[in-house]
């Protein structure tokens, strides 16, 4: 394990060994997400082919149809609204 120091820009040194053991080079992506109380770093894979995408969205539910978004996106919306006690913006 090895501490990699924040410097002045926010920027970080991802450990050589680390790199090594992902195959990271100069320029390659990192998704940064937050969970829990971690700062989590995960490398992003430019080259993928079509194969590879199988499951990744394993989890959605099948496409309703554009109204169906609509509708479910101005439902949402509204709730929003309600929520916070305002009005719409240009109209009722």
């Amino acid at each position: 394990m090895a501490i990699a120091y924040l410097g002045r820009k926010g920027q970080i040194t991802i450990p050589k060994d680390a790199r090594r053991a992902f195959d990271l080079h100069e320029r390659d992506g990192l998704l940064v997400t937050v969970e829990g109380d971690r700062i989590v770093l995960r490398p992003v894979r430019r080259k993928r082919s079509l194969p590879g995408f199988k499951g990744v969205f394993s989890g959605r539910l099948p496409f309703q149809g554009h109204d169906a978004e609509r509708e479910e996106m101005e439902k949402g919306v509204a709730e929003e609204v309600q929520a916070k006690g305002g009005r719409r913006r240009g109209g009722a």
